[in-house]
């Protein structure tokens, strides 16, 4: 099974006149843009997910929205606390691992850091003291092969800048 991770993009800072929470911060249109272009590449690289799940926070659902749109993705966009930057990433790895016993092909994930770095550290090490930090807009896929280890291998990662230039 292929597991596509992705960093939601640029958002919006907490403000008088902008978002009053955390949770709620949008992405800026700059950030939606750059994700855009950015997703037009990932779409290209990715088998069609058998799912999506994002956090439910603002801007990685519109992050979620965004991707779907390029991937065509006809399925519905789920939401998962356990994929908010403070959840545990074995609650994911939990996840993950019930799609791959239900012989999932690929699923992705949406969300923040420290969550999807430690979650990455964790599915190619083992370890969940081997973080593998995402920045923004960034995709990295792991294909895990054995339900019992849930250990894979990077098969790619990819800055969001990067993505935009090979997708022009």
């Amino acid at each position: 099974m292929l597991v596509y991770l992705v960093r939601h993009g640029d958002a919006a800072d907490l403000s008088a006149n902008g978002p009053r929470t955390d949770a709620d911060r949008p992405l800026t249109d700059d950030g939606r843009i750059r994700f855009r272009e950015a997703a037009e590449c990932y779409a290209g690289l990715m088998i069609e997910p058998d799912r999506v799940v994002s956090s439910p926070l603002v801007r990685a659902r519109e992050t979620a929205e965004i991707l779907c749109e390029e991937l065509e993705f006809g399925g519905a966009l789920e939401e998962s606390e356990q994929l908010v930057y403070s959840a545990p990433p074995t609650r994911a790895v939990t996840l993950l691992q019930a799609e791959l016993l239900a012989h999932s092909d690929s699923i992705v994930l949406v969300g923040h850091e420290p969550h999807l770095g430690c979650l990455l550290g964790l599915l190619l090490s083992g370890s969940d003291r081997a973080p593998m930090p995402l920045s923004k807009g960034m995709c990295a896929a792991v294909e895990i092969r054995e339900p019992q280890s849930m250990i894979g291998k990077l098969r790619f990662a990819l800055s969001q800048k990067i993505a935009r230039k090979l997708g022009r």
